[in-house]
C-alpha cells in the first residue's frame, strides 16, 4: 500500500458490546489526536443477535472514506467488505471475535495495525465478490440479491428433506444434484461453510468458483472448481413444491421457488484486503485451522533406572 493522505476513517463493529465500543472509543480518540476525521458505520441487529444491518446513512459515508476498520469477527469482515465493494477504499480487518479467519490482524496489535496502515506499510490484497441474481421460473426479470464475501448457499427451507438442482454453466450441464443444499464459494470462502462441506483450500491469487454440494446423496458426488468467467445456473426442482431459500454470507435469504434459477458469478478484485507484508495461507493455515501442528507422542513403555 503506497502512503497516502487518510483523513477519514470508518468504524465498523457492533458498538454496543462493550469490549468492541471501548476499543472503537479508544480508536475514535486516537485518531482525532491526529487529525484525522472517523465516521462511524450505525446499524441495529435484526432479529436480536442474529445478524447485523448497518444503516444506509453511514454506509455512504464510509464509501467516501480513505480506509475502513472492522472491529470484530468474520461476521463484521464481512459486513465492511459489503460496505466497500467497488470502490478503491482499502479495508483494515481486526479480529475482536472467535476465529476470526479473514482478520489480518488481532485485536491486542490493534495500535501497530493503525500505525502500519496510516504510514502506508501493508500490502494490499485483492478480493473477489460473489454476484447472485434470482430468475424467476414464470418469466420477468432476473433481481440482484446482492454481493457476497465468502458464499453463497441454496439450501431446502426445511430440515428434514433433501433439495433437488439443477446445476449448469452457461457451456454445460453439470448434472442433477440430491442433497441438503449448494454452496458456491469464492476464493476467500473456500475456508469457510464450502471447507465444512469437504471443499478445497483455494490460496489467494487463485481465481475460481468453488461449487460444493452440502451432504449429497451420491458417494461420488464432489467440489467443482469452476473458471473465473463462468457463471453458474442452479434451477431448483424441488418436488413437493417447497422451493429453497438463498442465504449470502450466512446471512438469511429470500425463498425460491420451484422452477426458479440462481445465477452466480464471480466479480474479480471488488475489495482491497490490508494485510502484513509476508503473510500467507501457509503461516495462517497453522494457526487458525490447526494444520501442520505437532502430533503427539503415545506414551511408551517404562524405561529402566
Amino acid at each position: 500500500m503506497s502512503p497516502r493522505a487518510i483523513r477519514r476513517v470508518a468504524l465498523v463493529g457492533h458498538s454496543r458490546r462493550a469490549a468492541v465500543g471501548r476499543r472503537m472509543a479508544a480508536l475514535e480518540k486516537s485518531l482525532a489526536r491526529r487529525g484525522i476525521a472517523t465516521v462511524i458505520v450505525g446499524g441495529d441487529d435484526v432479529p436480536p443477535g442474529r445478524s447485523w444491518t448497518p444503516d444506509a446513512a453511514s454506509v455512504a459515508a464510509a464509501r467516501t472514506c480513505d480506509l475502513l476498520v472492522t472491529l470484530g469477527g468474520d461476521g463484521t469482515i464481512l459486513a465492511g467488505a459489503r460496505i466497500v465493494a467497488g470502490t478503491n477504499v482499502p479495508l483494515l480487518p481486526v479480529n475482536l471475535g472467535g476465529l476470526g479467519f479473514l482478520a489480518s490482524y488481532e485485536g491486542a496489535r490493534l495500535a501497530e495495525a493503525m500505525r502500519r496502515a496510516l504510514a502506508g506499510e501493508l500490502v494490499v490484497e485483492k478480493r473477489s465478490l460473489l454476484r447472485a441474481r434470482l430468475e424467476p421460473a414464470r418469466g420477468g426479470r432476473a433481481r440482484l440479491l446482492g454481493l457476497a464475501l465468502n458464499d453463497v448457499v441454496i439450501k431446502q427451507p426445511t430440515a428434514f428433506r433433501a433439495l433437488r438442482l439443477d446445476v449448469a454453466t452457461a457451456d454445460a450441464f453439470l448434472g442433477n444434484v440430491v442433497a441438503d443444499g449448494l454452496v458456491a464459494a469464492s476464493p476467500s470462502g473456500s475456508t469457510a461453510y464450502s471447507l465444512s462441506a469437504g471443499g478445497p483450500v483455494i490460496a489467494p491469487g487463485l481465481e475460481t468458483l468453488v461449487v460444493t454440494p452440502i451432504c449429497p446423496h451420491t458417494l461420488g458426488m464432489r467440489s467443482l472448481c469452476l473458471p473465473a468467467d463462468a457463471e453458474l445456473r442452479v434451477t431448483i426442482r424441488s418436488r413437493d413444491g417447497a422451493g429453497g431459500i438463498v442465504s449470502l454470507d450466512g446471512l438469511g435469504g429470500p425463498p425460491a421457488r420451484t422452477g426458479d434459477t440462481v445465477r452466480i458469478a464471480l466479480v474479480p478484485g471488488a475489495v482491497r484486503f490490508l494485510r502484513r507484508p509476508g503473510v500467507t495461507l501457509t503461516t495462517i493455515l497453522p494457526h487458525k485451522l490447526g494444520w501442520a501442528s505437532a502430533p503427539r507422542r503415545a506414551p511408551g513403555p517404562a524405561r529402566g533406572r
